[in-house]
């Protein structure tokens, strides 16, 4: 559903030791990537994917994975995103509006009214069609989303309530599409016009910044780089 006909890497991931920090804000003591990192090749080892997400799942570990295929094995930004081939949202107040609902596939990932939505498209779409299709669907839930977000794969175990000494929650599918849509189709329902959509990327990074080019890089400009 996420990656339709792409090619790439399948980016699998985990998060441990949740916990709330100074400002009441759950946060993990523990990111895979900063450690590890599990890189599968799309569709050749899809079901290595699929084995990784249930042995770390098993292990009480949060699990995620990259809504879009990336074309490198060594890392996940923005500019590193293949083709992408569905739209998603988070969506925290539960609510889908019946006009939508031939839309979305929807998954539930914790508490009551929390779910992640998707739009599978038919065929990939560019970074500048994609930003006008995500800005259109992201003002229905309210919330932005990039194309190397990572959100929960279904039937994998939610910690994060273990924080507050609750039992982990399954995350499961709440409706489940299997036909994709015409990215046209969705541009004139959403009321977007793809042919004169804002030249740009959906990898472009956030506040203004830009992707990295393949020219030198300043260091000056961020001294945190090593």
């Amino acid at each position: 559903m996420l990656y339709g006909g792409g090619t790439g890497f399948c980016h699998v991931m985990y998060g441990a030791d949740p916990c709330r920090n100074d400002n009441g804000k759950m946060v993990r003591r523990v990111w895979s990537e900063t450690r590890e990192r599990y890189a599968f090749a799309y569709p050749a080892q899809a079901n290595a994917a699929i084995a990784k997400i249930a042995e770390l799942s098993a292990r009480g570990l949060d699990v995620y994975v990259a809504t879009s295929l990336m074309r490198t094995d060594a890392w996940r930004s923005k500019v590193q995103v293949a083709s992408l081939w569905c739209l998603h949202a988070d969506l925290d107040n539960g609510v889908i509006s019946p006009a939508y609902e031939h839309l979305w596939c929807a998954v539930s990932t914790e508490t009551s009214g929390h779910h992640h939505v998707y739009v599978p498209l038919s065929e990939p779409v560019t970074g500048a069609e994609f930003e006008a299709l995500q800005d259109a669907l992201v003002r229905l839930p309210h919330v932005k989303t990039c194309g190397n977000d990572v959100l929960r794969p279904p039937w994998t175990p939610n910690f994060k309530p273990t924080v507050d000494h609750d039992e982990p929650t399954q995350v499961w599918w709440v409706m489940r599409r299997t036909m994709r849509i015409n990215p046209r189709e969705l541009a004139q329902f959403l009321g977007v016009d793809l042919d004169n959509c804002k030249t740009g990327s959906a990898t472009a990074s956030a506040n203004g910044q830009q992707p990295y080019d393949g020219g030198p890089i300043n260091l000056a400009l961020d001294p945190k780089v090593l």
